[in-house]
């Protein structure tokens, strides 16, 4: 499998037509789908996306998040924000991101965020409370 992959990759990477892209684009979502992050992540970096294509920027940012390169998943998660696509997962995920970098108080604010949005969210409220009892936080 690891020899077919790599040179999926190389074929890729020299014909570099449209149709090799979009091929390449489709194995990285299909690497993503799998949650075989490691393999989605090296195929995203080669893949110049459209600037307009928000998913692709939120599917970079869990990937790398997932990898535990938090300044590049926080990178991709901010462009979305600030496109406004898909805002609260965003800060959800950074407020995971600053818990991964032991950030206790950022990841509430990231927290808090996600709860002005939608006050119900009970993944952020868990979080918040994961937050304050890991680093001893009495806000």
């Amino acid at each position: 499998m690891r020899k077919h992959y790599l040179l999926f990759v190389l074929i890729c990477l020299t014909a570099c037509n449209g149709a090799d892209k979009i091929e390449l684009k489709k194995q990285a979502l299909l690497f993503y789908k799998e949650e075989n992050y490691l393999k989605a992540d090296s195929l995203f970096s080669y893949i110049k996306p459209d600037t307009l294509d928000f998913e692709f920027f939120f599917k970079r940012g869990f990937a790398c998040g997932k990898l535990w390169k938090i300044n590049e998943s926080n990178y991709f998660f901010d462009y979305c924000i600030n496109h406004k696509y898909k805002v609260e997962k965003c800060l959800f995920y950074k407020g995971l991101n600053c818990m991964m970098a032991n950030e206790g108080v950022k990841a509430i604010d990231y927290f808090q965020k996600v709860l002005l949005l939608d006050s119900a969210n009970i993944n952020a409220k868990h979080a918040i409370k994961q937050c304050k009892e890991n680093w001893d936080l009495k806000k």
